[in-house]
């Protein structure tokens, strides 16, 4: 856990990759952002503000990490081929810890520059594409909770899929 709050963030998103013409953006970048601000204040509205966030600079040595990059800078996290079969939307986990306490965490969120982005693109994707479904689950491992492989309907499992409900229940209740 963390010891202290407010729970310091930066925030890095850019889609951009080269293609043979010039750079490219694979998400609407300040769209994707708003997105990820949505995600903590849901978090914080759950906790009943137990838990605070507030964004600082990247050089300033924030406790999370947030990234929004490209499916193959994702892949380059992941040391992945970018062939796999499967989309990684996301990916997360807690970086540094001493004496049981989260140091800092770092978030990835990925956009796959394959599909064409409308200004309402979503990381996740199917039934939830109005709720900040991969948002919410990757800053959930940032505070070290794992997936839930029992309940496909719990926030943390580990694939997105159209039986997905858009909500979120008591924080306990879906990362036992």
């Amino acid at each position: 856990h963390f010891t202290h709050m407010p729970i310091t963030y930066s925030l890095n998103v850019d889609t951009s990759y080269y293609e043979n013409e010039g750079f490219e953006k694979a998400a609407d970048d300040e769209y994707e952002v708003k997105r990820i601000k949505w995600a903590l204040e849901i978090i914080e509205n759950a906790s009943n503000d137990l838990i605070q966030f507030k964004e600082i600079k990247e050089e300033d040595n924030p406790d999370i990490y947030i990234y929004g990059v490209t499916e193959f800078d994702c892949n380059d996290v992941l040391g992945e081929d970018e062939e796999e079969d499967w989309v990684v939307e996301g990916l997360a986990g807690v970086m540094n810890v001493s004496d049981n306490k989260i140091l800092n965490s770092d978030v990835w969120y990925c956009a796959d520059q394959v599909f064409i982005y409308e200004d309402t693109f979503s990381w996740g994707f199917g039934n939830c594409d109005n709720f900040p479904l991969t948002e919410v689950h990757e800053l959930l491992h940032a505070f070290g909770f794992g997936h839930v492989f029992e309940d496909s309907a719990s926030i943390m499992y580990p694939l997105t899929h159209i039986v997905h409900a858009c909500k979120i229940l008591d924080i306990d209740e879906e990362t036992k």
